[in-house]
């Protein structure tokens, strides 16, 4: 699975964690400064504007099967028009949660087009070390 990240560069290793219980093959990330994260590319772009980063965005989204972004307002705004401009599906909302017995809980759900397709390359629930994954499709 090919992913795509946009997020300012705070958030990101927040992003790329939350993302990292899918076991994606290539993780490209789209940010607006120097983030330390393990993805593949990591594209740096002077972005003010929402339209400016659903634009880059939108160029840089072929051939990626998921789109990750974090849910602060901004972004939940990006992720509303790239789903209208493309056919790709993005991570609405990620929540990571301690559960009493010491792991560590990530919860995402997703939006956009594309959802049936995704959901078959998805695992409903895997293990990854102290990590447990768990998607939640609406």
């Amino acid at each position: 699975m090919r992913v795509l990240l946009i997020s300012e560069a705070s958030n990101l290793p927040k992003l790329f964690s939350a993302i990292s219980g899918l076991n994606p093959n290539y993780v490209e990330a789209i940010t607006n400064g120097e983030a330390k994260v393990g993805v593949d590319k990591l594209l740096i772009a002077n972005l003010n504007a929402n339209e400016c980063w659903v634009n880059l965005a939108v160029e840089r989204a072929e051939g990626f099967d998921l789109i990750a972004l974090p849910s602060s307002r901004d972004m939940r705004e990006v992720a509303s028009r790239l789903s209208v401009r493309i056919g790709v599906p993005y991570v609405a909302g990620a929540v990571q949660l301690s559960l009493k017995d010491g792991l560590l809980a990530t919860k995402l759900c997703f939006g956009g087009r594309g959802l049936e397709v995704l959901s078959s390359q998805l695992p409903v629930r895997s293990e990854r070390g102290s990590q447990w994954f768990r998607a939640i499709f609406r």
